[in-house]
């Protein structure tokens, strides 16, 4: 049963923002075992019990303004079907009784995920996207998996029925400075496989060569001036290089002004970035149980000028840029206003795709 919903706090709701989005780490356990991935709890058997389920969709249904992307991650989601089922029942519940709406999404390596477990997911309108790591021994060498020869034979046996149930299925490619030469050839290879949508983003946490930051930057280009059309537009379309520029004068991502994480124990965070930090304990926001502190860290993100970043005020890039990742910069600085060097190598390559691949100014 779920509680009553009682009556909606006002002074809460001008404190703190309402989550808007919220990444939903129901395990830390993974069958892959990626050198670059941010969350660095990942592999260890900790899991949501059905409490912290319940009491995580209550704070996220009390808190609420309107509706709630729930992200659901790890470690790997797809390990916990019946956490998943949970989740939404229970979220459902909830929308029955308030005029909250809840919509799913999912980020998986898909190697745990079978036809039983695919059919629910539509069923309950949960789209997902799917972490490859290039293609073929690429995959393989980037994201391997104990116990499993190639995972990335695994995943393109069962992509074609994943894709008769979803046709619409993005690929979340990470590419690591080991990789980066054949970035292009990668991205055709994830292509002809049927993937619609790519996020294609560099490895952080890893040293890029300026070499391998250029490989990186003339792989998407070779590749952008190569692929289709499809209904008028480029196919399959590349984030966040066919995006519109983020900034627009505005500083700082969603991380803890309407995105939260949630992690197995049910603390709060800004984002899974900073749930996945080794010291998180630092940028902890509260828990599910007594909400989130709005003396605490989360006020620290709350500042959107650019006054609160004058290494950034003499940049050509600060009204394209977001300022970094809040979580990067605090784990390089202990600040979240202060870009790791890198983010804005990152952003400039961006940048410069966009340059030579759509001559944007």
């Amino acid at each position: 049963m779920i509680p009553e919903p009682g009556r909606r706090s006002a002074r809460r709701a001008a404190e703190v923002p309402a989550p808007r989005t919220v990444d939903f780490l129901l395990t830390y356990e993974c069958p892959s075992r990626c050198a670059y991935c941010f969350m660095e709890q990942s592999g260890t058997p900790l899991t949501m019990t059905l409490a912290v389920v319940d009491r995580a969709v209550d704070w996220m249904a009390q808190a609420a303004q309107g509706p709630v992307e729930v992200v659901l991650l790890g470690g790997e989601p797809t390990l916990q079907p019946l956490l998943i089922r949970r989740t939404i029942r229970r979220a459902r519940e909830w929308e029955r009784r308030l005029p909250v709406r809840f919509l799913f999404s999912m980020t998986t390596n898909a190697l745990p995920l079978d036809d039983s477990l695919a059919d629910q997911l539509v069923k309950w309108g949960v789209h997902y996207m799917i972490s490859v790591g290039g293609y073929g021994e690429r995959h393989d060498r980037s994201r391997p998996a104990p116990g499993i020869e190639s995972p990335f034979s695994l995943l393109q046996a069962k992509l074609p029925t994943l894709l008769s149930r979803q046709p619409q299925i993005a690929a979340r490619v990470t590419v690591t400075p080991d990789t980066v030469s054949y970035l292009a050839e990668d991205l055709a290879g994830i292509t002809r496989m049927g993937f619609s949508h790519f996020i294609v983003a560099p490895a952080t946490g890893r040293e890029w060569p300026e070499e391998a930051l250029e490989q990186f930057i003339a792989g998407i280009v070779a590749f952008a001036r190569t692929r289709g059309r499809r209904e008028g537009r480029p196919f399959p379309l590349i984030s966040p290089y066919d995006d519109p520029d983020e900034g627009r004068g505005t500083w700082g991502c969603g991380a803890g002004r309407g995105r939260y994480a949630i992690d197995p124990e049910g603390a709060l965070f800004a984002c899974a970035r900073f749930a996945g930090l080794t010291e998180n304990a630092k940028v902890r926001l509260g828990d599910v149980h007594t909400g989130v502190d709005a003396q605490g860290p989360i006020r620290d993100l709350q500042d959107s000028s650019y006054e609160s970043r004058p290494g950034c005020l003499g940049c050509h890039m600060r009204e394209r840029c977001l300022g970094g990742c809040p979580a990067i910069n605090f784990s390089h600085s202990g600040r979240v206003v202060t870009p790791h060097p890198d983010e804005c190598r990152f952003i400039r390559a961006i940048d410069e795709v966009k340059r030579r691949a759509f001559g944007a100014n």
